[in-house]
């Protein structure tokens, strides 16, 4: 949300979330139901959604065993998924995304960091 060229800090649960996990692709995808992707943005291996307003409406991972992995999500957690969460924060500069996997009895969150949202596709999907 801005207010003249000022960065205002909003927080959000992106909710009615579906997921699912493709072994065969090993992709990991997470996204807000009845909602169309409107952008993306690829960090690596993480591609974040946007909706035409700017809103986070996914997360899709690629080569997701080995990624997921580093924050202590194993491959029988993404097969056993239970439950997923997307909460943004967004403050200053920086917008952190705060991927929520619950499986196999346990919880385990994975942070996403992007800076400079003055970037062009920031800006593209401002302008909306």
């Amino acid at each position: 949300m801005r207010q003249g060229n000022i960065m205002v800090k909003r927080n959000y649960n992106v909710k009615q979330l579906k997921s699912y996990y493709d072994a065969e692709n090993d992709l990991f995808y997470a996204h807000k139901e009845n909602t169309k992707v409107f952008s993306n943005i690829m960090l690596g291996d993480f591609h974040i959604e946007y909706d035409r307003e700017g809103n986070i409406v996914g997360i899709e991972v690629l080569n997701a065993t080995d990624v997921l992995k580093e924050y202590g999500v194993s491959k029988e957690m993404l097969k056993q998924m239970q439950d997923v969460q997307i909460k943004v924060i967004e403050k200053q500069s920086t917008i952190l995304v705060w991927l929520i996997i619950v499986g196999k009895g346990k919880e385990q969150g994975i942070p996403i960091t992007m800076n400079n949202p003055e970037s062009p596709m920031q800006q593209l999907i401002a302008r909306k």
